[in-house]
């Protein structure tokens, strides 16, 4: 049997989490699929334990992210990967148990660049008690669920829909359009410019409005719980700026799209480091006029 989905994780250091992923990977009611694990050379334990779900599942294979850069790292997966459609997964998270078969299956039925459902954040109240909440991708457009749509027609997508690992890419139509994610250093929010790439290119996607993704929000590592993120954000939104510019067909409603998402990043990151009591780094005030003008 073909591969019907590679799914692509990326991890560094996440030996806290990384069992319970790669559980909700391996047990996938989707048997035909592969997994790419991409680390960048990991320090505590991450690297043997994938290794150790390598010895039992076949399915598994190890690439080196030797420019730690989380779009290196999916850029490699997805050149490396040899299944119709391409997954990923953040190493922290989970996914429900039928989450590819079911994407997979509407993909292949409808003949969709992509397919996406909402996710489901939570934090861990105690040892034995999570908090879930599922947030939907839409609200006020809610007619947009479940129904074949080309997104560059609603430049509205854009705001709600902003992550790329709750759903599945047509292999061909990356390739196809030269899709792959900004390779900037470190875990630097290179999704975003995935997402404009995918929802002004795609032809037939589709939103489902069921919670299959599961998204962690207390992990005091991540970046978005770091001042230096409002940087790199900052100049994802450029390469975004670049991508826009380079395409004739961009219309004001989208440019709208794009400011009012910057507005919503910075915030979200203001809001964010003032929770958490860190201050902003000290080239925030340049960067806030950058994002202005």
């Amino acid at each position: 049997m073909g591969i019907k989905v590679s799914i692509i994780l990326i991890s560094y250091n996440v030996s806290k989490y990384i069992r319970e992923c790669m559980e909700s990977i391996v047990n996938q009611s989707l048997k035909e699929i592969e997994i790419i694990c991409v680390d960048a050379f990991s320090t505590d334990g991450t690297r043997e334990i994938i290794q150790e779900y390598m010895q039992k599942d076949s399915r598994i294979r190890m690439l080196d992210d030797t420019k730690r850069s989380c779009g290196y790292s999916y850029n490699l997966g997805i050149q490396n990967a040899k299944g119709e459609y391409i997954g990923f997964l953040e190493t922290d998270d989970f996914v429900r148990l039928d989450m590819f078969e079911r994407l997979y299956g509407l993909a292949k039925k409808y003949k969709l660049d992509y397919v996406k459902a909402n996710h489901i954040p939570f934090i861990n109240i105690d040892e034995n008690y999570r908090y879930y909440e599922e947030e939907r991708i839409f609200f006020q457009k809610e007619e947009l669920y479940n129904t074949v749509i080309e997104p560059f027609h609603y430049p509205e997508i854009i705001g709600p829909d902003h992550c790329m690992w709750n759903g599945i890419y047509s292999a061909k139509f990356l390739n196809d359009n030269s899709i792959l994610l900004n390779e900037t250093k470190g875990p630097s929010y290179q999704d975003h410019g995935f997402q404009w790439q995918t929802i002004c290119s795609a032809k037939n996607a589709m939103y489902i409005d069921e919670g299959l993704y599961y998204y962690r929000k207390d992990n005091e590592s991540a970046s978005m719980k770091k001042p230096s993120g409002l940087v790199k954000d900052f100049y994802e939104y450029m390469f975004i700026k670049r991508y826009l510019l380079e395409r004739k067909d961009i219309t004001r409603e989208h440019w709208w799209a794009y400011f009012g998402k910057m507005i919503w990043s910075v915030h979200t990151w203001c809001s964010n480091l003032l929770v958490v009591g860190k201050e902003l780094p000290a080239e925030a005030n340049s960067i806030l006029n950058e994002y202005i003008t």
